[in-house]
C-alpha cells in the first residue's frame, strides 16, 4: 500500500485539495466528497465527537447530558433521522441542510418542539447544526448525533458512515440488554477501519439485575465477545439516564473522559486518515482495473504465455505487408456521413415535445396526483407518462435515425462486396434502443421548467440519441474496414491481439494513476492554489438566511386494540358448564336417554380436561423469559441480558404422574445432530461422515468458519463428551437440570427438546406455554423456529422490548404470522410491549404503543392486540409475595378469559347444541309416551323408512364439485404466492448484496455471500408462503365440506325431523413437509448474472439495478419449477384430504343418525314414567 510521509496540517491541506484535482478526474467520488469534508474540517478547526449506536439506545439521552441541555428530541423509539451536530454560539441558530439544496439558517430564539421536529425529519433534512449560547462545549467542539446504525434507510447508513469519518473519536452506545446483538458487533467490528479511537457506551445499565448475573461475569462475557469479533475498544463505560445513583453508573466518570479529551487537543489522526484514504482509493482502483481486465482475462485465460507471444509476432509480421490509410480515409467519411443524417432527423415534433414536457412535470417535487394513496397513484402516474414518453420517442427513432443509417451502411454492405454473414446480420439488425436511463439523466434538476428548457432538455436528449447512433455505427464501420483489409490476407487471430492491446492499454492507464498518486504524496502542492479551493468549498456551506422552514407532517393514526376483560363472558363459561352438569346428572336417571347423556358427558369431559398450547416468540433479551415467570406465577425460566434460551421448552401443568418442578430432556438423535452438522461444515467446505468425525475437525472449522458460526462449532466442541452418552436418548431432572439445559449452550446445542411440568394457575385451565429461542440471537441455531409452532399454536404471544426495534428475524416471523392469520383466530394473537416501566409517562407510552402498531401493520397484521407490561416489576412482585402490578394483572385477566371463553368458544357452543338437543329428545320421549302401543309401532316403521332415506342421501352425495374446482383454487393461490415472493424481491436483494459487505472483501467472497443469503432468504420465503397455502387450501376444504353438512343437515330436516345431528367435529390434520426451495443450487450458477465493476458503480451507477434485473428473472424461472413441484404435491395432499374429511362427515352423520334411530326404538318400546321425565325437563328449564 502506498503511504505518505510525515506532513504537517498546512502540507496535509495541500495534498487534500491535489488529492480532490486527482480523484476527481480519475472519477472517484465517494474519496472526492471525503477529502472535501475532511478539508473544510480541518480549515473550520472543528473537533468533532461523534456518536453512534443502534436506534434507541440512548444516543440523544447521552449527548444532551454531556451538553448540559435537552436539545436533541428523546424517545424509546427512533428520533434522530438525520446527523444534528451541537456547537456553543453566540445566538441561537439552526442551519439545516435539506437534499440537493442550499443550505438555509435560522436565527432566532431557540424553539426546542420545532427543532426537535427537524431532527426527527429524514426525509426532507439531512443534516442539523445547532448553535445555543449555553451549550457546556467549548469552541469549535461539536458533538454529532447519528441515525441508528440498524435504520433500513440504505442514506441513514451512509450518512452515518460518511460523517463518522470526519469524528476525532467516535462514541457507540449500545443498551445494555442489547449489546451482544449482532448489528452492534458487526458495526463496531467495522469501525476499526475508521483510524480513530473508540469508546464503547453501555447505556441503561439500571436493567442489570445481580440476581439474575453478577455483574462481573456480564463484563467477562462482553469482553470476551468483543475479542471474538476483533473489536478494539479504547474505554468501556457504563451508564444509567434514568438512575442517577445507580452503583454501576459512570456517566460522571463519561463526562470527565469528554472534558479531558477536549481539552487536550488530541483530536483527529490527519495522517492515519489520510492513509485510510489512500488505501480505499487503491482498493477502488483495483476495483476498477479488475473489472476492466475482466473480458481480457476470460479471452486470454485460455492461451500460454508462449502461446501469446507467438501470436504477437505472428501480427507483427503481417502488419508491415498492410496499408490502411485508404481504409482510415474510407471510415472517416462515412462517419460524416452518418452524422449529418442523424443530425437532419426530426425526432421531435410537437406531440413528442408533448410527451416529454408531460414526463418533466411529473418529475417535479410537488408533482402528486390524488388524495389518498397519493403516493402510489403519483408513482404510477409517473412510470406511466415516462412510459409513453420513450414509446413516442423509440417510434420516432425508428423510423428517422435507424432506418436511414441502417440505408447508408447496407449500401457500403453491397459496394464493397462484403460477404461476411455476422456483419450482415450485423446492419440489418442495427436498431438504438431508447433507454430510460437517456431521457432521466438528460433532466437538470432545480431548473425551471419552461418552453426555452424543454427545447433544451429535448436537444440534449436528441445529441444523446445521435452519440449512441454513432458509436454503433462507426463500431461496424471498423469492422466493415477490417473485413476488407483482410479479405485476401486475413489475420486469424485479430481479436486476440486487439485483446491484448486493450488490457495494455488498461494497465498502462492504472500505473499511470498510481504514479499520479505517488507525485502527490511525495510533494507538496501550491500553498496559494490550496487556500483559494478550500475557500471556495467553505462557500458551499454558506446558508441562506430564512426565518421560517415548512415541514410536511405525516398522518401515521392506527388502531390498537387493547381489550378489557368481560366478568360477564367468564360468568357465561361457568353457567354453561354448570348447565352440562346438571343435564348429565338428570339424565342419569332417564334410561331412554342414555344416548343422549353419551353425547353430554363426552362433551363435559372435553370441557373440563381441555388442553391449550401458547407460543411464546420474540427478540433475544426482549424479556421473554421474565414475561413468561410471571404468566406463570412463579419463577421458573433463567433470565440474563444474554441470549438464554437456548432450546424449545414445553411447560405442561403438573399431575398426578409428572410432579411439579420435575422435567424430561429428550436429546436429538445421530441423525438430527448428523443433519445440523452436515450443513454448518459445508458452509466452511469440509464434509462429514458421522457426529465423531465432524469432532475430530472441529477446530479445523472453528479456525476457517466465520465469527457468527463460532458460538456453533463452539458449543459442539465443548458440549460433545460431556452429551455424548444422551445422544438420542431421554434424562429425566429437576428444575436445575432444566435451567442447566435450557441456557447453557453447550448443553442445549444437543437437546431436541425440554418438557417442564409445573404447578400455575394457567396449567390449572389446561395451558402449556412454548418457550422459544430468541429470534434475533447471535447464535445462528436459535433463529430455527418451527413453523409447526405457529400453525399449532391456540394462542400466539410475541413480545419485543419497550425500545427495542423489530429485527430481521422478528420481521420475517411476523410478516410469516400476518400471512397465517387468515386461517387462525385473530383473537389468538397478543403482543407484549415489555418494560413499559422505562416510560417517562402516559404520553410518551402511547407513542410507543402506535409506533408498535404501525410496524406490525407493515407486516400484515391489522388493528394488533398489544398490551403493555413491566416483568421486572411483576417478578419483583412475585419475590416480595404481592400481588402483581396492575399492567400485568391486566394482561393476565383478559388472558385468563381468552382461554377460559375464546379458546372454549366452539366446545361451549356445541354444549347449548348438545343442551337443547338433550330437551328436544325429553319432549319427545314425553309425547310418546302418552301415544297407544299402535302408534308407538307405526312411529318406529315411519321413522325407519325417514332414516332409509336418509342413507340413500347419503349414498347420492358426492364431492366431486369440489374435486374440480381445488385444481382451480390451488393453482390461484400458488399464482399470487409468486406474486407476493417477487413484490419483496427488491428488499431480499438490497440485504443480499447490501454495502457493508462490499468492506474489506474479495470480489468472489462478496459474490458467493450475497447469493448464498439471497438464495436462502427467497427459497425460505416461497416456502414459508407454500406452508401457509396449505393451510388456505385446508381452510378452502374445510369451509367447502361445512357448506355440504349444512346442506345435508337441511335436508334431513325436511325429511326426517325426529332426526337432528349434533356432531360436525374437524379431526387433527397430517400436513406434507414442504421443502426449503433452491436448496440444491450453487452460487456460482449465478455468477455470470452479478459481474460488475466495483463497489461504486454497483451502487452509484446503477451496476446493482442490471444484476438484481438478470437475477430476478433467474428466479422467477427457478420459483415456476418450484412452484409446479409444489402443485402437483398439493395437489395429491388436497384430493386425499378432502377424501379423508367427507368419510369422516358421512361416517359421523350415518353414526348419529343409527343412534338416535336406536334410542328412539328404545323409547318406544321400553316402559318409561313421563312423570319422571317431565319433572327432569323442568328443572332443566329452569336453568335457562
Amino acid at each position: 500500500m502506498i503511504e505518505s510521509k510525515l506532513k504537517s496540517e498546512k502540507e496535509l491541506l495541500e495534498t487534500f485539495v491535489s488529492l480532490s484535482k486527482y480523484f476527481n478526474v480519475v472519477k472517484d467520488e465517494s474519496r472526492l466528497e471525503k477529502v472535501k469534508l475532511l478539508s473544510k474540517k480541518i480549515a473550520k478547526q472543528h473537533t468533532i465527537f461523534g456518536f453512534c449506536g443502534h436506534f434507541s439506545a440512548g444516543k440523544s439521552t447521552i449527548i444532551n447530558s454531556l451538553v448540559g441541555d435537552a436539545v436533541l428530541p428523546t424517545s424509546p423509539i427512533p428520533t434522530s433521522a438525520n446527523v444534528v451536530k451541537l456547537y456553543r454560539n453566540t445566538v441561537p441558530t439552526v442551519t439545516i441542510y435539506q437534499k440537493n439544496q442550499q443550505p438555509v439558517q435560522i436565527e432566532k430564539d431557540y424553539d426546542s418542539s420545532e427543532v426537535q421536529a427537524f431532527c426527527k425529519n429524514g426525509k426532507q433534512i439531512e443534516q442539523l447544526e445547532i448553535g445555543l449560547p449555553d451549550l457546556d462545549i467549548p469552541n469549535h467542539t461539536m458533538f454529532m448525533d447519528t441515525p441508528g446504525v440498524d435504520s433500513t434507510d440504505d442514506q441513514h447508513r451512509k450518512m452515518t458512515n460518511r460523517m463518522l469519518h470526519l469524528s476525532d473519536r467516535i462514541f457507540y452506545v449500545a443498551d445494555y440488554n442489547h449489546v451482544l446483538s449482532q448489528v452492534n458487533l458487526q458495526f463496531l467490528s467495522s469501525l476499526n477501519n475508521e483510524n480513530v479511537p473508540v469508546v464503547l457506551i453501555i447505556n441503561q445499565v439500571d436493567k442489570h439485575n445481580e440476581e439474575e448475573l453478577p455483574f462481573k461475569q456480564f463484563k467477562q462475557k462482553l469482553t470476551e465477545h468483543l475479542a471474538d469479533f476483533s473489536i478494539n475498544i479504547e474505554r468501556i463505560f457504563y451508564t444509567s439516564m434514568k438512575y442517577e445513583r445507580h452503583p454501576h453508573n459512570q456517566i460522571e466518570e463519561l463526562k470527565t473522559y469528554v472534558d479531558e479529551k477536549i481539552y487536550s487537543h488530541n483530536t483527529l489522526n490527519l495522517p492515519g486518515k489520510l492513509n485510510s484514504l489512500i488505501a480505499e482509493h487503491e482498493k477502488w482502483l483495483q476495483e476498477e482495473l479488475e473489472a476492466k481486465l475482466a473480458y481480457s482475462e476470460e479471452v486470454l485465460e485460455s492461451y500460454t504465455k508462449d502461446d501469446l507471444q507467438a501470436i504477437i509476432e505472428s501480427f507483427e509480421k503481417w502488419k508491415t505487408r498492410n496499408d490502411e490509410s485508404y481504409l482510415n480515409h474510407w471510415k472517416s467519411e462515412m462517419v460524416s456521413i452518418l452524422k449529418k443524417t442523424a443530425e437532419q432527423a426530426y425526432i421531435f415534433p410537437y406531440d413528442v415535445r408533448k410527451l416529454a414536457e408531460d414526463f418533466l412535470v411529473s418529475l417535479e417535487r410537488d408533482f402528486k396526483v390524488g388524495l389518498f394513496f397519493s403516493k402510489s397513484k403519483t408513482y404510477e402516474e409517473r412510470e406511466h407518462r415516462k412510459e409513453q414518453f420513450i414509446l413516442a420517442l423509440q417510434s420516432k427513432v425508428d423510423s428517422e435515425v435507424n432506418w436511414h443509417i441502417k440505408q447508408v451502411l447496407q449500401k457500403q454492405l453491397n459496394e464493397k462486396q462484403i460477404t461476411d454473414q455476422t456483419l450482415i446480420q450485423e446492419v440489418q439488425e442495427f436498431d438504438i434502443k431508447i433507454l430510460e436511463s437517456i431521457v432521466q439523466d438528460a433532466q437538470k434538476k432545480g431548473a425551471l421548467l419552461s418552453g426555452e428548457y424543454i427545447l433544451h432538455y429535448c436537444e440534449i436528449v436528441k445529441q444523446s440519441i445521435i452519440k449512441m447512433s454513432l458509436e454503433k455505427a462507426e463500431s461496424i464501420l471498423s469492422k466493415m474496414a477490417l473485413f476488407i483489409h483482410h479479405t485476401k490476407q486475413e489475420f486469424s487471430q485479430i481479436d486476440i491481439i486487439n485483446t491484448l492491446n486493450e488490457s495494455k492499454t488498461i494497465k498502462h492507464e492504472f500505473m499511470s494513476k498510481r504514479d499520479q498518486l505517488h507525485h502527490i504524496l511525495d510533494s507538496n502542492g501550491s500553498e496559494a492554489d490550496a487556500e483559494e479551493v478550500i475557500k471556495l468549498w467553505l462557500q458551499e456551506d454558506v446558508p441562506l438566511k430564512i426565518t421560517k422552514l415548512e415541514m410536511v407532517n405525516e398522518d401515521k393514526s392506527v388502531k390498537i386494540l387493547d381489550n378489557i376483560p368481560s366478568h360477564s363472558s367468564n360468568q357465561h363459561t361457568k353457567e354453561t358448564l354448570q348447565k352440562l352438569k346438571e343435564i348429565d346428572l338428570e339424565l342419569s336417571e332417564l334410561p331412554a336417554l342414555h344416548d343422549t347423556k353419551k353425547l353430554i358427558h363426552a362433551q363435559l369431559e372435553r370441557l373440563e380436561n381441555q388442553q391449550f398450547t401458547v407460543s411464546l416468540f420474540g427478540a433475544f433479551s426482549a424479556g421473554k423469559s421474565s414475561f413468561a415467570n410471571a404468566l406463570l406465577g412463579k419463577e421458573v425460566l433463567p433470565v440474563s441480558p444474554n441470549p438464554m434460551t437456548a432450546s424449545i421448552s414445553r411447560i405442561h401443568p403438573a399431575t398426578d404422574e409428572a410432579l411439579d418442578e420435575t422435567c424430561v430432556i429428550t436429546f436429538k438423535n445421530q441423525d438430527q445432530l448428523l443433519d445440523d452438522l452436515t450443513q454448518a461444515y459445508q458452509k466452511v467446505g469440509m464434509i462429514i461422515q458421522s457426529v465423531d468425525e465432524a469432532f475430530s475437525q472441529v477446530d479445523v472449522a472453528l479456525k476457517t468458519c466465520e465469527r457468527e458460526a463460532k458460538t456453533f462449532f463452539t458449543a459442539f466442541k465443548n458440549g460433545y463428551v460431556n452429551n455424548r452418552s444422551h445422544i438420542g436418548k431421554e434424562l429425566e431432572g429437576n428444575l436445575e437440570t432444566y435451567r442447566q439445559y435450557v441456557s447453557n449452550e453447550e448443553h442445549a446445542f444437543f437437546v431436541e427438546m425440554i418438557d417442564l411440568y409445573i404447578e400455575s394457575t394457567l396449567g390449572q385451565k389446561g395451558m402449556t406455554l412454548v418457550d422459544t429461542p430468541g429470534a434475533d440471537s447471535i447464535n445462528s441455531r436459535h433463529t430455527d423456529v418451527s413453523f409447526d409452532y405457529i400453525r399449532n399454536s391456540d394462542a400466539i404471544l410475541f413480545v419485543t422490548y419497550y425500545n427495542h426495534p423489530f429485527s430481521k428475524a422478528d420481521r420475517e416471523f411476523l410478516i410469516q404470522l400476518g400471512r397465517v392469520k387468515e386461517t387462525l383466530n385473530n383473537k389468538s394473537m397478543f403482543f407484549i410491549l415489555n418494560a413499559i416501566d422505562l416510560a417517562e409517562n402516559d404520553e410518551e407510552l402511547t407513542f410507543v404503543k402506535e409506533y408498535v402498531a404501525r410496524e406490525l401493520v407493515k407486516f400484515g397484521i391489522q388493528s394488533p392486540s398489544i398490551y403493555g407490561v413491566s416483568s421486572r416489576e411483576s417478578l419483583l412482585n412475585l419475590r416480595n409475595g404481592s400481588r402483581l402490578n396492575s399492567q400485568m394483572k391486566k394482561f393476565v385477566s383478559v388472558f385468563e378469559q381468552f382461554i377460559e371463553q375464546d379458546l372454549q368458544e366452539e366446545a361451549l357452543l356445541q354444549g347449548e347444541r348438545y343442551w337443547n338437543y338433550a330437551i328436544k329428545r325429553m319432549e319427545q320421549v314425553i309425547e310418546q309416551s302418552n301415544q297407544s302401543e299402535e302408534d308407538k309401532r307405526q312411529k318406529i316403521l315411519d321413522v325407519k323408512v325417514k332414516k332409509e332415506k336418509v342413507m340413500d342421501l347419503l349414498e347420492q352425495e358426492s364431492v366431486q364439485p369440489i374435486i374440480n374446482q381445488l385444481p382451480i383454487e390451488l393453482h390461484e393461490l400458488l399464482y399470487y404466492v409468486k406474486q407476493r415472493v417477487f413484490h419483496r424481491f427488491g428488499d431480499f436483494f438490497k440485504e443480499a448484496f447490501h454495502p457493508n459487505l462490499f468492506l474489506s472483501r474479495e470480489k468472489k467472497t462478496i459474490q458467493k455471500d450475497a447469493m448464498e443469503d439471497l438464495l436462502a432468504s427467497v427459497g425460505y420465503d416461497l416456502a414459508q408462503e407454500c406452508r401457509v397455502t396449505q393451510l388456505r387450501l385446508e381452510k378452502y376444504i374445510k369451509d367447502q365440506l361445512k357448506v355440504k353438512w349444512d346442506t345435508i343437515e337441511r335436508s334431513i330436516a325436511n325429511i326426517a325431523p325426529d332426526f337432528v345431528l349434533t356432531t360436525n367435529k374437524w379431526e387433527e390434520v397430517s400436513y406434507i413437509t414442504i421443502p426449503k426451495a433452491f436448496t440444491e443450487l450453487n452460487w456460482k450458477q449465478f455468477e455470470k448474472d452479478i459481474t460488475y465493476k466495483n463497489s461504486k458503480s454497483f451502487f452509484e451507477k446503477g451496476e446493482n439495478n442490471l444484476v438484481k434485473e438478470k437475477l430476478q428473472v433467474r428466479f422467477s424461472n427457478l420459483s415456476n419449477q418450484y412452484l409446479d413441484s409444489i402443485e402437483n404435491v398439493l395437489n395429491e395432499w388436497a384430493k386425499e384430504l378432502l377424501d379423508e374429511k367427507w368419510l369422516q362427515c358421512k361416517t359421523m352423520i350415518i353414526q348419529e343418525i343409527e343412534g338416535q334411530y336406536q334410542s328412539l326404538e328404545a323409547s318406544l318400546t321400553e316402559t318409561i314414567q313421563p312423570t319422571k321425565y317431565l319433572e327432569a325437563m323442568n328443572r332443566l328449564l329452569r336453568l335457562r
